[in-house]
């Protein structure tokens, strides 16, 4: 299914949209209110509608986007009643995550580089955050390729703590591929419960730097 208008919303907590596929095309942001969409095993769901010029900010303040930023709401925008459906949000300037809960599955690529601004927590079986695409397989998304870098603030950190997976396919999962460096400033932060969990890092013209000082090249 294909949605392209300024807004769309599913209004009431009670509010669904069952569907496998959904590519949203929205040019007033992302906020799909207190609904759910329902996705599918397999399934997909791309937000975009970010204008050329634009920087996207992920965030439930508006706030952080008081100077023309396309908002993605971090909360409405990814609750999805199944987790096997994952979100792709996509845009050609940078792309800002001022922190969250990511429960379900989701790729943030903004084309100049992402910066993470505030604290992360990914959680959930199977649940994965992706930033950017591996351009070394065949398939992948031309429109999610990272031309930038990857930068978590100082004082800032990307947890990975899923539960309940039994394998690196279930586990929770953060992957991040970029051209430029990837900058993690201490900033990536690795715990277990009961679980299998897993990080990349793929710089693949830069440097991945752990913190001031510790550098490895990229792959």
């Amino acid at each position: 299914m294909k949605i392209k208008a300024q807004t769309a919303e599913l209004p009431n907590a009670g509010d669904t949209l069952a569907v496998k596929n959904l590519d949203l095309d929205l040019s007033g942001g992302i906020d799909l209110g207190l609904g759910k969409v329902k996705g599918a095993e397999g399934g997909k769901i791309k937000t975009k509608g970010a204008s050329n010029s634009q920087d996207i900010v992920i965030s439930d303040n508006a706030a952080h986007a008081s100077h023309g930023e396309y908002c993605i709401s971090t909360a409405r925008s990814t609750r999805r009643s199944t987790a096997s459906a994952a979100s792709t949000s996509l845009g050609n300037q940078h792309l800002y995550f001022y922190g969250g809960t990511v429960k379900k599955s989701i790729n943030a690529a903004g084309r100049l580089g992402v910066v993470v601004k505030d604290d992360v927590s990914i959680v959930g079986k199977g649940t994965k955050l992706k930033i950017g695409a591996d351009t070394s397989k065949a398939g992948y998304d031309p429109d999610t390729v990272i031309t930038g870098g990857f930068t978590v603030e100082q004082g800032k950190t990307v947890h990975v703590k899923g539960s309940g997976g039994t394998s690196k396919d279930n586990g929770a999962e953060i992957n991040i591929q970029t051209d430029g460096d990837i900058h993690l400033e201490q900033g990536l932060h690795s715990r277990s419960r009961a679980t299998t969990h897993r990080a990349t890092l793929n710089s693949r013209g830069g440097n991945v730097v752990l913190n001031e000082g510790r550098q490895g090249k990229g792959c």
